[in-house]
């Protein structure tokens, strides 16, 4: 259904600008908002916002992630905080997305807003808000402490059987001393 929501709402990311013809006046203009029953998913309501070529406008910009992390293919899981930025420029500086190539991403490493600066478009949001991010793993944390404990264990185990040796081997020799130097009978 080419009305849906889920395909307008994909029309609705894009910042591109379109001409709206309304009673033979023609005006650029960009969707800014919209709105759907709650109940029946039907378009109730669009937003658009007239631009001009030397007037700034706000736009939520979508983030496209490119590549692959090295922090991912190590195990990793990507931590993906900002999926939009809010973006003010000049229409014509107004890209379409923002692109984010995470290639050189390694575990505990993010980009941040400020690593995402440019020229031509701002950014309404903190330098250093993270927008993506790989983390480590949880079930590497869990393996690797279980790995641990198991190194633990092992080496307290081998010590007490050494030490068990050892104090088994005392015993044996003061036994035999004992008895050698009290020479009882074995029969009494």
């Amino acid at each position: 259904n080419p009305t849906s929501r889920k395909n307008i709402s994909k029309i609705a990311e894009l910042t591109e600008m379109i001409e709206l013809d309304i009673e033979g006046e023609k005006y650029r203009a960009i969707m800014q908002d919209l709105q759907f029953h709650p109940v029946t998913d039907k378009l109730l309501h669009l937003d658009f916002l007239q631009i001009f070529d030397d007037k700034e406008i706000t736009m939520t910009i979508p983030v496209h992630l490119e590549g692959m992390s090295i922090g991912i293919r190590n195990g990793g899981v990507l931590s993906f905080r900002r999926r939009k930025i809010i973006t003010r420029a000049i229409p014509g500086n107004l890209p379409d997305y923002i692109e984010i190539n995470i290639e050189d991403l390694d575990i505990g490493q993010s980009i941040f807003i400020k690593d995402l600066r440019v020229d031509k478009y701002s950014f309404l949001a903190a330098d250093n808000a993270v927008v993506v991010g790989v983390r480590t793993a949880r079930e590497l944390i869990i393996e690797e402490e279980e790995e641990e404990e198991l190194e633990g264990e092992e080496g307290e185990i081998t010590e007490g059987e050494e030490g068990a040796v050892v104090e088994g081997a005392e015993a044996t020799e003061k036994a035999e001393g004992e008895a050698g130097a009290e020479e009882k009978p074995a029969a009494e």
